[in-house]
């Protein structure tokens, strides 16, 4: 397709699309001896400080692309030979599993492909035409004469490079954010649905409970018992023998009361075996209870002091789980540092790591890994930004889990140590190890070991930054069986 200009005179980056406009398929080349091309270039933002000179010398140097809607520019893997000014359209670039997500828009003036002093040499997303596009593409085996003679050319190019990474950076840091409150996230909710599962169990078990209570306590009073046998009937409940230990012996211990009960025709009496055995009542300690109340009121009696055992038990079950939502949220308040300063804070390095293992103690869980603890109990308050450092434990903790999953006796271990003016702590685990090749790399922005999509290649560089910005240093020896990083920070 031509790219023909419109109005000679149009300004301004609104007014690109009505200067070229695509009409009959011709040679795109003919686009360059357009006069106007220079001018096209010098109002876009990037080249506005670009002398013409420059401008004309690098669209006689360029080629240009015509794209249809669809089209790849570049894709992974390939070779990346020329710098891509977009002229005409939009270009979105995205990873290959990703292709709904944007990495970036090209939008008309906007650059990509091969920049000055950029070290990349295949592309690592797909450049791909949203519409029918054009692209002016300048070669890279011209690039040591574009920097050599055309300094104002070279510096914008450059500057494309810079605020890229910076941007990159910026949103790929953001994101490793993101991933930690996702772990987060679904440690909390791992951790807070059990809880409240309880406590729904236990509501609904308490209205039955007090649903059953007025037709016993009627009872009771049509057969005026006295205030002895409720005694009586409570009683066996107290000082009785342990339960069975196996559940063999006590479901043998539930069917010799299921029968019992029976025998003496008391309402619901595989229910009330269970709660029985359970709290190791014996067929003597009911002969017992039989033998001190009236015969018409055992029946009653048991049922109002299983009733008041129940009730017991249910409360301290609420009373656990409401105490484990508690001791949950207090996590992550001291996680994410919510009700203090933004400064370092002499604190204990231990509640840290518990809190930390609080959240994430669903994952240890979900993929049967044993947690080792060791912790120095002289080591003294540390200063720390709570969160930032909440946010290292976190990503090494999550990287050792990765590392053992699938892993037969899967352990990961974290060990404190206080060596003179620094605390030391250790997070080993015993899966398979980091490849030597790629050892020296494992702290580079972006690097990562792991699948696409399961990180982003700055949890170590996050981690690296957060810990020198503490004055300390983090280190990592790995071999087959044994990874560990070590994290070093100063006490005072």
């Amino acid at each position: 397709m031509l790219l023909l200009p419109m109005e000679a005179n149009a300004l301004g980056n609104s007014s690109i699309c009505s200067k070229l406009t695509l009409t009959q398929p011709r040679a795109a080349a003919r686009l360059l001896m357009l006069p106007e091309l220079p001018d096209i270039l010098a109002e876009f933002p990037l080249f506005t400080a670009v002398p013409r000179p420059q401008l004309v010398w690098f669209v006689a140097a360029s080629s240009v692309r015509e794209l249809a809607a669809g089209e790849q520019l570049l894709g992974p893997g390939e070779a990346i030979e020329h710098t891509y000014v977009l002229l005409h359209g939009s270009i979105h670039l995205f990873e290959p599993l990703r292709p709904a997500v944007d990495v970036l828009l090209l939008e008309p003036g906007g650059t990509t492909g091969y920049l000055p002093f950029s070290r990349i040499k295949t592309a690592g997303v797909v450049m791909q035409a949203s519409e029918p596009s054009a692209v002016l593409a300048f070669p890279k085996s011209r690039t040591q004469e574009l920097a050599a003679q055309h300094f104002e050319l070279t510096q914008a190019l450059v500057s494309v490079m810079t605020t890229r990474a910076r941007e990159t950076t910026a949103q790929q840091q953001q994101n490793e954010k993101m991933m930690a409150l996702g772990k987060l996230s679904a440690g909390l909710a791992h951790e807070l649905n059990n809880p409240i599962a309880a406590l729904a169990s236990t509501t609904e078990a308490l209205r039955r409970q007090a649903v059953g209570l007025p037709t016993v306590v009627r009872q009771l009073l049509a057969l005026v018992a006295t205030p002895a046998h409720a005694d009586a009937a409570a009683n066996v409940f107290v000082a009785q023998p342990a339960a069975p230990s196996s559940r063999l012996a006590l479901a043998a211990l539930e069917d010799e009361l299921t029968d019992w009960l029976d025998e003496r025709e008391v309402p619901e009496a595989g229910p009330l075996a269970e709660l029985l055995a359970e709290r190791g009542v014996t067929e003597a300690a009911l002969d017992r209870l039989a033998a001190q109340v009236p015969a018409a009121a055992l029946a009653p009696l048991l049922r109002w002091a299983s009733a008041h055992e129940q009730t017991l038990r249910l409360l301290n079950e609420a009373r656990e789980a409401s105490s484990r939502v508690t001791q949950l949220i207090r996590s992550v308040k001291v996680y994410t540092h919510m009700d203090q300063a933004p400064d370092k804070v002499a604190v204990d390095l231990h509640e840290g790591l518990r809190n930390t293992l609080a959240l994430l103690a669903h994952k240890f869980r979900q993929l049967d890994v044993r947690l080792e603890e060791q912790y120095e109990p002289e080591l003294p308050p540390v200063p720390l930004l709570v969160g930032e450092m909440n946010q290292v434990w976190t990503n090494l903790l999550d990287n050792a889990l990765d590392a053992v999953e699938g892993v037969a006796g899967a352990t990961v271990r974290v060990q404190t140590r206080h060596d003179r003016d620094f605390a030391q702590v250790l997070i080993s685990d015993n899966g398979g190890g980091i490849p030597p090749d790629v050892q020296a790399r494992i702290f580079d922005p972006f690097f990562t070991t792991k699948a696409p999509g399961r990180g982003t290649g700055l949890g170590l560089d996050v981690v690296q930054r957060i810990v020198r910005q503490h004055g300390g240093s983090v280190k990592m020896t790995s071999q087959p069986g044994r990874t560990a990083f070590e994290v070093c920070l100063p006490i005072k």
